[in-house]
């Protein structure tokens, strides 16, 4: 990580008036009067403690030693907020107030304990915050403010971390008094924490282990849980799937790294995902505990408790989506703190019933519920934010998918036991049925051939515009020559300044061009002619039993037809073409290389005469160049 020192502002102190002084002077007893209304002002103006810095910073927690201000005017600026007297404390090292919107402020001061300036990374460790601006003032009247919080654009940061983090300079003498406006629409949580470059380098690198690890179990569970799937046809896996899906990608919403790495623009998006998310694993968890546990036909409490929070979420999602974030947020909070009495009462129930994997479910979404009601009551200030509570989901969602996966070894073991007997009375049924299975495999083998015959016959094609491809137009222009029966006309095609129409237009517009002037030469051409396209921009043309003559005319038909065409996204008559024609008569010896390379050279000569026409190759002439080897475009 490469610190790069920002640049500063100089913002020129205000003078001490020095009138009152002047009349105390004076007037002895105003002057009293007036000590004392400067000593009461000095304590309510005192400054935050200082905070040394030593040379070596690998973890410092600044929340016990900073003091907080909850001031809602939006007039308010950093400077003001600086000098404001309404800071207290920070009690216990308070680190989150719940769900609020008004901003709350945080003033601290910082003082290089070595003596020389130096530099540190003050982090906020929770992404999860709308707006957060950092002030920093310096003893010789500088200043710098840094903007980061996910209505900004995520380029906005001054570093690109997922969690708002900012340099701060230390000078040699005098203290840095920082002034942090947060403000968001969910919790406001803010963890203050200080390292130095290094050590913010090896955090943020175990961080993306951390993670990388995390996803992955869910990612190795979700694939393990699709393929069970595609075996057994069982929707559970497919559910199980599904919630693993959305659940890491709310985990990735929830760690900052969506907002990093795919939503970084700025705007409400960033805050909307969260709750849309968690409404949809909700809305899963629900009804994998529906199917897995097969409750709903027994009991009407659960019937009913289930339909009302599947109602619930359902609002959260639409919430999230389109409403307002102040009543989506506190509104997932409860709903996913109260899921877990009515998913832990349906696993008491299973269980009381016989259902054989009931017992783990019901510890798996025990241990998840249980994380995620911490993580809840955390979001809603009534615990401390630390890496136990913040974290909780996270460690309980790794118990649950673990336990699960024993529930689906267990299922699958089922599963086998199932087939097996299935199997054992196939078996038997299949004796019974011999002939009729002959039959079958009779009409099966019959399909597996015609599928084998299409996916040759797809080989063959040229994936964009279905003509045959090089090798396949070579060996169809070699059997219209084997016969010797009768003249073969050969026309190589070859768009003009095809490039400029992929630079100008875009790639797909060329794709598009590519199409319309294949299904052109298609229908200029028989089902026994050939019509296959060579390479690149170029197409190959191959005519039983057509002299010069008549080559040389539907030719120029191709020729015109090509350039009246007009595809979609390219003005009228933007298309031109270079045609060269070749005729091969009947004992003239020539092959597929020989005719291929005339037409090429007939091509080659309409290029050189201005493009856009149609040129006829002399048969007594000696190919220039082959391109038959390479299909060069």
């Amino acid at each position: 990580m490469t610190l790069v020192p920002m640049p500063r502002t100089t913002v020129p102190q205000p003078q001490p008036r020095r009138e009152p002084y002047q009349r105390a002077c004076r007037q002895p007893i105003m002057g009293l009067a007036g000590a004392l209304l400067l000593a009461f002002w000095g304590l309510a103006l005192a400054v935050p403690p200082v905070i040394e810095v030593g040379p070596r910073v690998e973890r410092m927690d600044l929340q016990p030693l900073v003091e907080l201000m909850v001031d809602g005017r939006p007039g308010l600026t950093a400077e003001q907020a600086r000098d404001h007297p309404g800071f207290v404390p920070s009690r216990h090292g308070q680190n989150s107030l719940g769900f609020t919107t008004d901003p709350l402020w945080v003033r601290f001061r910082l003082h290089s304990g070595s003596g020389r300036p130096s530099q540190v990374l003050l982090e906020v460790a929770y992404p999860l915050l709308d707006q957060v601006s950092l002030t920093l003032f310096y003893p010789d009247g500088g200043r710098q403010t840094f903007e980061a919080g996910d209505t900004h654009a995520f380029d906005v940061r001054p570093l690109r971390l997922a969690n708002p983090t900012f340099l701060v300079d230390l000078p040699a003498k005098g203290p840095v008094t920082g002034v942090l406006r947060l403000q968001t629409a969910g919790s406001l949580q803010f963890p203050l924490v200080l390292r130095d470059a290094a050590a913010q380098s090896a955090y943020t690198a175990e961080r993306h282990l951390y993670f990388g690890a995390y996803y992955g179990v869910f990612l190795s569970l979700a694939l393990l849980a699709c393929a069970i799937f595609a075996y057994s046809r069982d929707v559970n896996f497919l559910i199980y799937a599904l919630f693993l899906a959305n659940y890491a990608l709310l985990q990735f919403a929830l760690n900052g790294f969506a907002t990093q790495t795919l939503w970084g623009w700025g705007g409400t998006l960033a805050s909307r995902m969260p709750p849309v998310l968690t409404g949809t694993a909700m809305i899963f968890m629900m009804l994998l505990t529906i199917r897995f546990l097969g409750f709903w036909s027994h009991s009407r409490s659960l019937r009913l408790g289930f339909g009302i929070f599947l109602g619930l979420s359902s609002l959260v999602v639409v919430l999230g989506a389109m409403g307002p974030l102040r009543l989506a947020i506190p509104l997932v909070s409860v709903v996913g703190t109260l899921l877990l009495p009515l998913i832990l009462a349906a696993g008491v129930f299973s269980l009381r019933r016989g259902v054989r994997t009931a017992g783990y479910f019901l510890v798996a979404w025990g241990l998840f519920l249980f994380g995620g009601s911490v993580t809840g009551l955390t979001l809603g200030g009534v615990l401390p934010s630390g890496f136990g509570t913040t974290y909780a989901m996270q460690i309980g969602s790794v118990l649950m998918v673990w336990v699960l996966a024993l529930a689906l070894l267990d299922r699958v073991r089922s599963l086998r036991e199932q087939k097996e007997a299935a199997v054992a009375s196939a078996n038997r049924y299949l004796r019974q049925v011999t002939d009729d299975l002959e039959r079958r495999v009779v009409d099966r083998t019959r399909a597996l051939q015609d599928s084998n015959a299409r996916l040759a016959d797809l080989a063959r094609r040229d994936s964009l515009t279905g003509l045959l491809n090089h090798r396949a137009a070579i060996d169809r222009l070699d059997a219209l020559l084997a016969p010797g029966e009768g003249p073969v006309a050969v026309i190589m095609v070859d768009m003009d300044h095809f490039k400029q129409i992929n630079d100008r237009f875009g790639h797909l517009a060329g794709d598009r061009v590519l199409v319309a002037v294949a299904q052109v030469l298609s229908r200029h051409v028989r089902p026994d002619d050939l019509c296959g396209r060579y390479g690149g921009e170029e197409f190959v043309i191959g005519l039983m039993g057509v002299d010069e003559a008549a080559a040389r005319d539907r030719a120029e038909m191709m020729h015109q037809a090509i350039r009246h065409l007009s595809p979609k996204g390219l003005p009228e008559r933007t298309l031109g073409a270079c045609l060269g024609v070749a005729v091969a008569m009947p004992g003239s010896g020539d092959t597929a290389e020989t005719l291929i390379s005339r037409a090429d050279d007939a091509l080659y000569r309409a290029k050189a005469l201005g493009r856009d026409q149609v040129v006829m190759a002399a048969e007594s002439e000696t190919p220039a160049r082959g391109r038959l080897a390479d299909g060069r475009a």
